[in-house]
């Protein structure tokens, strides 16, 4: 009898945990690329001339007033370290980034006390 109420009681906590953490959709909504870390959805988007980033807290933008993003580009074994522009709602790079085939980024963005770090590789 006592096992029994054990597992149920097991039973019990496992399957409140699965219905806790429930996914939400990450899906891009930008066109470009999503990682979810600190459960807020970045998105990163780069272009040959352009690049984003994109900050949402479960499908809402985040407010990024004051806030202050840097990427690094990683290509053809060099690096360089590009300061996104705040346009209101999203932070925005436009010149000559000269995207190759294999670049991988490395994206830094400061939000009042935190601090969100992420890396994607592009093929």
């Amino acid at each position: 009898m006592k096992l029994i109420k054990l597992l149920m009681g097991l039973f019990l906590c496992v399957s409140s945990a699965a219905f806790a953490s429930k996914n939400h959709d990450v899906n891009p909504m930008q066109g470009g690329k999503v990682t979810t870390t600190k459960d807020i959805d970045i998105e990163f988007v780069l272009k040959k001339e352009d690049m984003k980033v994109f900050l949402r807290d479960h499908g809402k933008p985040l407010d990024i007033k004051g806030g202050t993003a840097k990427v690094t580009l990683l290509k053809s074994g060099a690096s360089k370290e590009y300061e996104l522009k705040n346009a209101s709602d999203y932070f925005q790079y436009s010149g000559d980034l000269g995207v190759v085939a294999g670049t991988k980024a490395i994206v830094v963005v400061r939000i009042k006390e935190k601090v969100f770090s992420v890396r994607y590789a592009f093929d």
